[in-house]
């Protein structure tokens, strides 16, 4: 006794849409990055730590002495 090709045919493509739905329905993880920052005291944008100088509002940062 031979399957028909149509039932097989059918088969797999329920069994394929069915995992395309199930990866579907998965919300994907979010990877936290933490980004060195520092907040301007005029604007109170973070910009990143290694500017001296705020891209937003141009407020100029002071250099602290190494201790």
């Amino acid at each position: 006794m031979e399957i028909p090709i149509v039932i097989i045919a059918i088969v797999l493509s329920l069994f394929i849409s069915l995992r395309i739905l199930r990866k579907a329905g998965k919300p994907k993880e979010k990877k936290m990055v933490k980004v060195k920052g520092k907040r301007c005291p005029d604007c109170r944008a973070i910009i990143n730590a290694k500017r001296e100088v705020c891209q937003h509002c141009g407020y100029v940062f002071e250099e602290k002495e190494p201790s």
